[in-house]
């Protein structure tokens, strides 16, 4: 072979050789900058199927809450209106607290439903005994329960 030959064919094998290198070499930087990219979208997928179980566990846990509390609601307004027909000067105040009486909440509940204090709500008692002419001697519970 000619020596021109052979020097062109050692400068293809060298540039092959450089390039390979140059190739290796980005592959290897590209890892570097995928693979935590990777890491981190599987990461992500992980944490918003955890984001989305939890989110279908409080609406299912909200529309829980919604039925139920529609009942109740339907249930209270039948028992205020007989309340109210019967002791008809009773304030909202007044029916709120009958109300969570007659389904059995009790006073520290009662406050955190109505956003008081527990002895406000013993007060409130105290005055709608009053307001019901209710001896002490009779629960107070089981004259609303007898209403309704």
């Amino acid at each position: 072979m000619n020596s021109d030959t052979e020097l062109v064919i050692s400068e293809a094998k060298h540039r092959t050789y450089v390039n390979l290198v140059l190739f290796l070499q980005a592959g290897i930087g590209m890892t570097f900058i995928v693979v935590p990219f990777v890491i981190s979208i599987y990461r992500n997928r992980a944490v918003l199927k955890r984001m989305n179980n939890r989110a279908n566990y409080v609406q299912s846990i909200q529309g829980k809450l919604h039925a139920q509390k529609s009942w109740v609601v339907g249930e209270s307004e039948s028992f205020e209106n007989q309340l109210l027909s019967v002791f008809p000067y009773l304030t909202a105040h007044d029916l709120k607290i009958c109300a969570l009486l007659h389904q059995n909440y009790s006073s520290k509940e009662i406050a955190e439903q109505l956003n008081i204090t527990p002895d406000s709500v013993n007060t409130a008692r105290y005055r709608l005994r009053k307001k019901l002419n209710l001896p002490k001697e009779t629960d107070l519970i089981v004259y609303l329960n007898k209403i309704a």
